[in-house]
Order: C-alpha cells, then structure tokens, then sequence
C-alpha cells in the first residue's frame, strides 16, 4: 500500500484517534500531522505475517505516540521554562549526541562540546554530576560507550539514567532551539 492511499484510508481514524487527545504544548493540526507520520512509520514496519490488521496496529501506535507526547509536556510543565517551544521540540528527542554535534554549526566540534557541559549547569545538582561523568565517558573516552555499561561500571540505575538523559536532551532542545 503507498502512502497516499493510506492517507485516503486511514485519514478519519487518525483525526479520531489524535482528536481524543487534547495535550497541553500541542496544537491539534501538530498532532494530525504526527499521526500522519506515525502512520508512515508504521507502513514501513507492518508485518502482514503476524495477523493483525492494520489499522489495529496504527491505532496502537497513535495511541503510543500521544502518550509519549502527554509524558513530554508534563516534563516541560516541571521545567524551568515551563512551556514547549513547538512539536519539533519534541520530534528531536530522538536525536543522537554525534547528530547534535553534527548540527550545531561552529567550524569546531570543541567549542560545542563546551556548550553541551556548560547546559548540565540546568540539571538538579546530583544528575548533573551524572550527566558530566557520562558526557566525559562518551564524548571524550569512548564513543561506543553505552549506558548500560556507564550504569553498570558507575552503579547508577538505569532507570535513573535514562531519566536524567531525558532531560539532558529536552534542555538540550530548548536552549539549542531545535
């Protein structure tokens, strides 16, 4: 199925399936427009073998999104900007650090990575000791350091961690107004 017939489809069921939603920070055409996407992930991941229909598992994944997205704007409500800047705010929480030194543009990668240490000054005392620890692990060290193996060898949860990346990378975003 290509993509625009699946929009002719599954149109309806994405406004319905995002229009339930009604999420602080998000406009709603944002929103229809994310479910578009999602929707387009979700052709090329579909599996036919597995005997689900499609449009359960584009529903399933709407709903995912939207609550990904709720849990994103609860987070800025806690933040010290309290607002979202847009959707792309949170669309670029996925990006990598390499995609991020990539992106931000000073003819050198140490002036960036400067700026990276210096926005750990906006995390809460204890997760921005962390969050130095695993920049100087990653960035300086080792680039295919993981965080389990950050957690394991600084015994740090994992749960914790991710956590504190999560908000490393929403600062991240808005300060760097991606």
């Amino acid at each position: 199925m290509t993509y625009d017939d699946a929009i002719e489809k599954y149109e309806r069921l994405i406004y319905y399936t995002m229009g339930k939603y009604k999420i602080q920070g998000f406009e709603l055409e944002d929103m229809f427009n994310r479910g578009r996407y999602i929707m387009w992930e979700c052709l090329k991941t579909y599996d036919e073998s597995k005997q689900l229909c499609f449009s359960t598992y584009l529903v399933m994944a709407l709903q995912n999104e939207c609550r990904k997205m709720y849990k994103f704007s609860q987070r800025a409500k806690r933040s010290k900007d309290n607002e979202l800047k847009s959707l792309s705010d949170y669309c670029k929480d996925t990006l990598t650090y390499e995609q991020v030194l990539e992106s931000k543009d000073y003819g050198n990668v140490s002036q960036t990575i400067k700026e990276l240490y210096d926005l750990t000054n906006r995390l809460p005392k204890d997760d921005k000791d962390i969050m130095i620890k695993f920049l100087d692990m990653k960035l300086k060290h080792n680039q295919d350091y993981t965080i389990k193996d950050f957690c394991k060898d600084f015994k740090v949860s994992y749960v914790k961690m991710r956590r504190i990346l999560d908000d490393y990378r929403y600062v991240i975003n808005v300060y760097w107004g991606y």
